[in-house]
């Protein structure tokens, strides 16, 4: 029997697969479809090879806060231990509750329960069977081949989908295997929404489709509400149960925000729209006429659904979805937002959302503190207190679950809620603070850069820069999501909540913390940077700056000098400043610098920021980075100064010993490369593409043992390629193109580590020596 599982989860599927079968072709087209019908959580490791000793602990993470897992047993499946860890965590988690989808990827379903048979005529045929044998011979395998055997003859039992080997279409079976799971993990969703009150809001939007269709062939709904009343979650629990019947659907998330955040926001959400339903690329699009009007053009024959959610202005109503003659007969558009004002335009039937009545509420709370839908008895009427404060705002109610139910003594509620009573006037975003405050420091300090900077940006990049600043990021962020001050949305987005963000935006600007320990340490918006440096005062709390500079203002960066603390520094320009001088002062705690634009020809002969760690400064006017020796920077490990055009040359190699990453991708006037390049011995990318007045390379390049990526594409000088360049044992890729290049060694096709040779366009090239 098919139990429901837990409402409290990040996944909706969990794809277990062995990359090197079934990675970019069969599972990457599966995990399209699914995301196609909405389901759009879906967790495919796409980075298990690069993340080192926590991947493990994020990937069994990922499968116990998954509803669903689909297994896809193809031949070389068991011959990987890490398939097997995830297998069996699978079958752990969710064993015989009805959750597991097995696919047996031309793979015959008895060789799979071969591992249990005694027959050794039917082992002989298994591949699990031998694959098993061989993880027999590895003594650290020894404890787990039992599990292993089991998992694989439960999810061998389980719902399976045979896909026979040139017998059956891939497309055909992907499309009858995702309309299958469609129809049961969406009355799953169905159930689970029954708990929080979801069945009948749902019930009273359908109502309101079906009156918009009694006058229009295309429903247009607008959800109103204020911020954290569950919008959003209403749009998204009714697009993943109709997302099914539909040609194609769309769900974009904080249009808002994407489109205050960048100037070309309307423009990339059209090409996301026409994308997730057309599958094409869309990169053509320049300007939002243009997508309006391919909206237009495309979608006026297709039944569609489509999300826009929290929508703030007109103009991106009339960007993305604005008359019903773009779209087929039965299309349905739904949009939420804050602003009812631009709904009154006759199209749009409207829903008011309204909070949760107080048996839903209860549940709610009930779900995030104990994971059950009642409270405990001796917890009933400090939970019904907890819901009370919390106005039945669903927002509240979860994150104010999350926190007391971290709590194990009753004592320890009675003494929060007493906390709670000091704040009866607070508005929402005061009362969220409780849970900030529970924090340590180090996921003070990660909540604030990711709530004021990185919010919609994606995990693995947001992880990398703060762990630069010495954040364990990839663990604070889990607990972040654990305490639900942070959410994880299409696989990998990280998402904080509007009022989560206006929350710790006050606690910045000082409002919302008494103790106003974090006042003024980040600094998000390009006018405050601006008042910051002209009246160059409260610059000794700045500890981070991430922001884009106004061409119509002249900044004065002399001021910078004054931020001693300043750890974390991203600016963007979009123009271009010159000076040619050193540029300002700073401060020697920055570990991490993405300068774009850099106006200055070096960096300041003073700057020894022996904490730096990575060191971007695209599009920049420098042409040395010091003018003067420096001592060594152990810590740096990332250098790219990409389309630097006045940069020459570095003057010596050996201060960077740890560096392994260096982008000096068209960096024109740059001509020759230090021979200290080749101390370089950590060194795994190197990119030199359109260097194009680079004529050699030192010798020595040999010693580069880490090197694995070397790019030459567009170095139009350089002639011959490094000396014993077969000799770089890890190298994996290599790519040279537009070159005048005379020769190739006829070793680089040898290489025995290479994986990706490319050679485009040599026009000088006559031979293979």
């Amino acid at each position: 029997m098919e139990t429901n599982p837990s409402p409290a989860k990040t996944f909706d599927v969990f794809l277990s697969f062995r990359g090197e079968d079934t990675r970019y072709n069969f599972t990457g087209h599966l995990s399209h479809a699914l995301r196609r019908i909405g389901l759009f959580n879906i967790f495919k490791d796409e980075y298990a090879l690069e993340k080192g000793k926590n991947i493990e602990l994020e990937l069994m993470k990922a499968i116990e806060d998954s509803q669903y897992a689909v297994v896809v047993l193809s031949e070389n499946y068991a011959g990987s231990d890490w398939c097997l860890k995830e297998l069996a965590k699978i079958v752990e988690c969710m064993g015989n509750s009805g959750r597991i989808r097995t696919i047996f990827y031309h793979v015959n379903p008895s060789h799979v329960r071969a591992v249990k048979s005694t027959d050794v005529e039917k082992q002989k045929e298994s591949s699990f069977c031998k694959a098993l044998k061989d993880h027999a011979k590895n003594p650290s395998h020894s404890k787990d081949l039992e599990s292993w055997r089991n998992a694989l003859y439960t999810v061998s039992y389980q719902e399976g989908y045979p896909l026979k080997l040139n017998q059956t279409d891939e497309a055909s079976f992907i499309e009858k295997f995702v309309a299958d799971i469609s129809r049961k993990i969406g009355a799953s969703i169905r159930n689970i929404d029954d708990l929080f009150g979801m069945s009948s809001r749902l019930l009273q939007l359908d109502k309101l489709v079906l009156q918009s269709f009694a006058t229009n062939r295309v429903c247009f709904v607008g959800i109103h509400g204020m911020g954290g009343i569950g919008k959003s979650t209403l749009a998204r629990a009714y697009y993943k149960r109709m997302s099914h019947k539909f040609h194609g659907c769309s769900f974009l998330e904080n249009v808002r925000e994407v489109c205050k955040e960048n100037a070309k926001g309307l423009v990339n959400l059209q090409k996301q729209l026409l994308s997730n339903i057309l599958e094409g690329d869309f990169e053509q699009i320049g300007h939002s006429d243009y997508g309006r009007d391919m909206i237009k053009s495309r979608l006026r024959s297709k039944k569609v659904l489509i999300v826009l959610d929290d929508v703030s202005k007109m103009d991106q109503l009339y960007g993305l979805a604005w008359e019903h003659n773009w779209f087929g007969s039965e299309s349905i558009i739904l949009v939420t937002t804050r602003e009812e004002s631009f709904l009154n335009i006759g199209k749009y039937t409207i829903y008011r959302a309204e909070s949760l009545n107080p048996s839903e509420a209860l549940q709610l709370f009930s779900s995030k503190a104990f994971r059950s839908i009642e409270p405990p008895g001796e917890y009933k009427d400090l939970s019904e207190q907890a819901v009370k404060y919390a106005c039945y705002l669903p927002l509240a109610l979860t994150v104010l679950g999350s926190h007391l139910g971290s709590k194990r003594e009753r004592s320890e509620w009675e003494s929060a809620l007493r906390r709670l009573e000091n704040y009866p006037e607070m508005e929402i975003v005061d009362k969220l603070k409780i849970s900030f405050d529970d924090l340590n420091k180090i996921e003070q300090c990660i909540f604030l850069d990711i709530a004021c900077f990185f919010t919609g940006f994606d995990r693995d990049y947001v992880i990398d820069i703060l762990d630069c600043c010495g954040f364990e990021s990839l663990i604070g962020i889990r607990d972040l999501t654990e305490k639900s001050l942070l959410s994880i949305q299409d696989g990998s987005k990280l998402r904080v909540h509007d009022l989560l963000k206006e929350m710790a935006r006050e606690i910045v600007r000082g409002i919302s913390d008494k103790e106003q320990l974090h006042r003024g340490s980040r600094i998000w918006n390009k006018n405050e940077l601006y008042k910051i440096l002209e009246v160059k005062e409260g610059m000794n709390e700045v500890e981070a700056i991430v922001t884009h500079l106004d061409e119509t203002m002249e900044y004065s960066f002399e001021a910078l000098p004054c931020m001693k603390k300043l750890r974390l520094l991203k600016i963007a320009a979009d123009f271009r400043l010159q000076y040619d001088c050193e540029g300002p002062e700073l401060s020697k705690m920055l570990a991490y610098v993405d300068w774009s634009g850099f106006p200055y020809s070096k960096l300041p002969s003073s700057f020894r920021p022996f904490d730096l760690v990575q060191l971007k400064l695209q599009n920049s006017n420098i042409k040395k980075l010091w003018n003067n020796d420096i001592k060594p920077l152990y810590k740096l490990k990332v250098i790219d100064l990409s389309n630097s055009q006045f940069f020459t040359e570095f003057e010596d190699f050996k201060v960077f010993p740890n560096l392994e990453k260096l982008i000096l991708q068209g960096c024109g006037k740059m001509s020759v490369i230090h021979p200290s390049i080749t101390l370089l011995n950590k060194l795994v990318v190197l990119n030199l593409e359109f260097c194009t007045s680079l004529k050699k390379f030192p010798e020595g390049i040999n010693h580069l043992a880490s090197l694995q990526t070397l790019k030459l594409v567009g170095c139009l000088e350089l002639k011959e390629l490094p000396v014993n360049l077969e000799q770089l044992k890890s190298l994996r890729k290599l790519e040279i193109d537009a070159s005048v290049i005379k020769s190739l060694p006829i070793s680089i096709f040898h290489m025995e580590n290479l994986q990706s040779l490319y050679y485009g366009k040599l026009w000088s090239c006559t031979e293979l020596k």
